[in-house]
């Protein structure tokens, strides 16, 4: 049996969907710009994290000293707090590793095949890879970022459960004003009446 809503009941019914669908729309918008601002924040991090790596080993890298490079890579790894290092790799002109710690696992044709300034977010497995060319070297870290996105992809499941609530309060909210109608405000009854 179908359901009958008189014109009233109907315009409110459709004045609380548009309201509650544009209320969702954009929160999915910003929750997207968010997501991308977030992004751009861990390919900061990474360049950040590189600039403190390169200036750490960049002589030694010059001056061909492996086990210096090794040394310093290894120490790379005794403070992990907030983001943590899985690997680290440096390669030569030619594109072989030179020194690596961490992960080997990790070393794969992806990761070696990294491009200075186009860092790679995989979102699934929570790591970002980032690369810098450093005179003939390159360096090339892969990050535990899972942590930090976590962080962030709780607090936007909370904006988007928030949202849901806020919408369907205002959809709630213009379905009722709709239906009983909007009472005549004294700038509205001074208007000329179209007809």
């Amino acid at each position: 049996m179908p359901i009958r809503l008189n014109s009233a009941t109907a315009r409110a019914v459709c004045v609380a969907l548009v309201t509650f669908v544009a209320n969702v729309a954009t929160t999915q918008l910003a929750t997207r710009f968010d997501e991308m601002a977030i992004d751009r924040s861990l390919d900061t991090i990474g360049e950040v994290y590189l600039d403190g790596l390169v200036a750490s080993i960049k002589d030694a890298v010059a001056l061909e000293k492996p086990g210096e490079v090794d040394r310093r890579l290894k120490a790379e790894f005794t403070e992990q707090n907030g983001i943590a290092e899985k690997l680290i790799l440096i390669l030569d002109g030619k594109g072989a590793i030179t020194n690596l710690a961490g992960k080997k696992s990790l070393a794969t044709p992806v990761v070696m095949g990294t491009v200075p300034g186009k860092p790679i977010l995989d979102r699934d497995t929570g790591v970002l890879i980032t690369a810098r060319q450093f005179g003939s070297a390159r360096a090339i870290v892969v990050l535990d970022v899972a942590p930090v996105q976590s962080k962030f992809d709780r607090t936007a499941q909370f904006v988007l459960l928030l949202s849901l609530v806020i919408a369907a309060f205002a959809g709630a909210i213009a379905f009722f004003v709709a239906r009983s109608g909007v009472p005549k405000t004294a700038a509205m009854r001074a208007m000329p009446s179209a007809a």
